[in-house]
């Protein structure tokens, strides 16, 4: 007797442990407790979450617009620096030659103060006493289509200087159409596309800078350079050696590199989502 009152007693108390809802709504019973769940408090998360998600989307596409604004910005300003400066390598070198006004084989040691590398032409600037130059130095300039005759140096540098010119050139106008439309066009492979151009033509320039002429005039141990006798009107060829080149990228390769470093940090940031 006592058992069959606790097991009804426990039937009561699972039976008032669940609600019975509608016939209408076709279900079986269910715990009570879930009738706390709020399913209307869930949606309203996911979507304040949602929410956050496309505010901080939004937030990063803005930032990597200004990021790439401020890339072409840059490269422009640079390119038309390194235009306008015109001067790629610099060096200082000691060059060990024979005396070409003296009949004897006398060897000169001659410290060069400045031999700049341009796009057409070399600067070349000696320091003399003052006996022979008031300035305190000799500079000469040499053309590239001159000096091509007799060193081949020479015409790596004339076609290397003309590279440089158009992909200059080229390179600005390419990254002026992107810069343009950065927050005018919606296509985003179109962006991509004119993005990549400018950074292509960048490159190659500097490839063939750094690549070419840099390591060739660093390898660089003799010349050949022509003097003019006045006194028997002949011209004599010179082999000069480098002793010490100390040499280095100028104001144009360092622009120019700058300027490719840019155009490429604005291809990688359009990739982005």
């Amino acid at each position: 007797m006592l058992g069959f009152q606790t097991k009804q007693t426990n039937q009561e108390q699972m039976v008032g442990s669940y609600r019975r809802l509608n016939s209408s709504e076709g279900r079986t019973n269910v715990p009570g407790n879930t009738s706390q769940c709020c399913c209307g408090c869930c949606c309203c998360k996911t979507r304040k979450r949602s929410r956050h998600l496309v505010l901080r989307r939004s937030m990063w596409a803005e930032r990597f617009i200004s990021c790439r604004l401020t890339f072409m910005t840059m490269s422009l300003l640079m390119l038309g620096g390194a235009l306008y400066l015109d001067s790629l390598i610099t060096a200082a070198p000691d060059i060990l030659m024979d005396d070409p006004f003296s009949p004897d084989t006398e060897v000169l040691l001659v410290n060069v103060e400045e031999l700049t590398f341009r796009q057409t032409y070399l600067d070349l600037k000696v320091p003399v006493s003052t006996s022979l130059a008031a300035a305190g130095y000799l500079e000469r300039t040499v053309k590239y289509e001159i000096c091509d005759d007799y060193d081949d140096i020479c015409k790596t540098l004339g076609l290397d200087g003309k590279i440089f010119f158009f992909t200059c050139i080229l390179g600005f106008g390419l990254t002026l159409p992107p810069f343009l439309l950065a927050n005018r066009c919606t296509g985003k492979a179109v962006l991509q596309c004119l993005t990549f151009l400018p950074a292509m033509v960048m490159g190659f320039a500097l490839a063939v800078w750094w690549l070419d002429a840099y390591l060739k005039l660093s390898n660089l141990k003799t010349v050949s350079f022509p003097f003019n006798l006045s006194n028997t009107n002949e011209t004599t060829m010179i082999d000069m050696t480098f002793e010490d080149k100390r040499m280095f990228p100028s104001y144009s390769l360092c622009l120019m590199t700058l300027s490719g470093l840019a155009l490429g940090l604005n291809f990688i940031f359009i990739m982005f989502p």
